[in-house]
């Protein structure tokens, strides 16, 4: 069981999009500044004629950004990092409690379905499903018991996918809970997939479980319940922005991607794809208007990115409106 859904997911930037990453925002920016320090600045005095404008400190020099035509901002969105994780899913899985008091039934076989979704390639008809069967021995007696058996069968299920052991699968953990009020419950928790930076985008995995019938005085019922319930683990978005910069550089020029080589520029990443709080982002959606006749706008953006740690970002936005009040970013 691996994920063949190998196509490329290639962002589509616009190709007037210019990225920053921000490490820190001051006053001014020369060459002693620190990388990625950014500064706001607006210019003219009348101000339907002000453009907002960004000096900035890369690798090599200081460079400004484009010129902003104020009255020309189509929108201005600030998207906190907390926004863009993504959360990891989790199941509930618990015995009926009105079945046997909510014991396992000697000598039925207790069935569980784990039916991943679009998991070989994009169709929705692309399931594979995990069963696991429970025979219910003298041996379990209580639901603890039962919850323990389950997740070695579940183990057991998943042991033999690439990267699985006896113990442990790259796809779900199995963890029996105990519960405040007396009792025990299964969950089910999706695992960060796999990532590669250009390359491979992790998958959120999608999955449902079922619990199967067994024989109850002549009747065929449901064992349990598993329910979807609030997750708990998220995974920051910092492989994301990691990956629009790659892109973003990209688009500049494959000469950033290794092509040419070696007559080729080296691709120094800023953002940090490993941090565990992810990046804010400010993204500024402008156009740029000519004075002639039947003119066009040309349409651009310009994101700003930083840690949400450093709270760099929610500072540069204090910076503008500190310039610039009306603008309410």
């Amino acid at each position: 069981m691996f994920n063949l859904n190998f196509i490329y997911k290639m962002r589509s930037t616009n190709q007037n999009r210019h990225l920053y990453v921000v490490t820190d925002v001051d006053s001014s920016v020369d060459e002693t500044s620190t990388l990625g320090t950014i500064a706001p600045f607006t210019t003219g005095d009348n101000p339907k004629e002000r453009d907002l404008y960004f000096l900035y400190k890369g690798r090599d020099c200081v460079t400004r950004s484009d010129l902003i035509p104020i009255d020309l901002i189509t929108y201005v969105k600030y998207v906190p990092a907390n926004k863009q994780q993504t959360p990891l899913r989790r199941v509930v899985v618990k015995l009926d409690s009105t079945i046997n008091s909510g014991a396992p039934i000697q000598g039925e076989d207790y069935i569980l379905n784990i039916e991943f979704q679009q998991f070989y390639g994009l169709s929705p008809e692309d399931t594979y499903v995990k069963t696991v069967a429970l025979h219910i021995g003298p041996n379990i007696t209580t639901a603890s018991g039962f919850y323990d058996a389950m997740i070695q069968e579940l183990n057991a299920a998943f042991s033999r996918e690439i990267g699985a052991s006896a113990n442990s699968n790259p796809y779900l953990t199995f963890t029996k809970k105990s519960l405040s009020g007396g009792g025990y419950e299964l969950v089910i928790e999706e695992k960060k997939q796999p990532w590669t930076l250009g390359k491979w985008e992790a998958e959120s995995l999608m999955f449902n479980v079922f619990p199967s019938t067994i024989h109850v005085s002549g009747s065929e019922v449901t064992w349990g319940t598993a329910e979807v319930v609030t997750p708990v683990n998220f995974v920051p978005n910092s492989e994301r922005m990691a990956d629009l910069e790659w892109f973003t550089f990209g688009e500049r020029g494959d000469i950033y991607r290794g092509m040419g080589y070696p007559n080729n520029f080296d691709f120094k990443a800023m953002i940090d794809a490993t941090d565990n709080t992810g990046y804010d982002v400010l993204e500024i959606h402008y156009a740029y208007q000519g004075t002639c006749e039947d003119i066009q706008k040309s349409e651009k953006e310009i994101t700003l990115v930083g840690k949400a740690s450093d709270e760099v970002i929610t500072e540069l936005i204090s910076a503008i409106n500190g310039m610039r009040p009306d603008l309410g970013f």
